[in-house]
């Protein structure tokens, strides 16, 4: 789900800076209804953004590198990059991302129930 994307993203960069985050997201996420979940991401992004700003200052920039997206279960890939299209809004941050664009077009068609094919 978009929710397990976002924590397994998030949570490496949570435990780096735990003294400046509080929030316990994956029991929220795990037992709050949808409102509180929300409300949960929320909070998330605007942590994420204040630890951005508290570890490249002003001018610096944070580069985010996703290798092996392609190698994600394809039922997962597009939940993946839901959770990522939630933190591209934050300032100084730059996203890298590995991927095989076939595969991964083949897993959002599948998901999405539409035709892949190009033409």
């Amino acid at each position: 789900s978009l929710v397990l994307g976002l924590w397994l993203l998030l949570k490496p960069l949570l435990e780096a800076a735990r003294e400046k985050v509080s929030l316990d997201l994956g029991t929220v996420l795990k037992k709050a209804p949808y409102e509180a979940q929300i409300s949960a991401l929320q909070k998330l992004q605007d942590q994420f953004k204040r630890l951005v700003q508290h570890w490249v200052g002003k001018n610096g920039r944070l580069v985010v590198f996703v290798d092996d997206l392609d190698r994600c279960a394809p039922d997962k890939i597009p939940a993946v990059l839901e959770a990522l299209k939630l933190f591209t809004t934050t300032e100084r941050c730059v996203y890298v991302l590995g991927l095989d664009y076939d595969i991964v077009r083949q897993s959002i068609a599948e998901k999405y129930h539409f035709n892949s094919a190009e033409g």
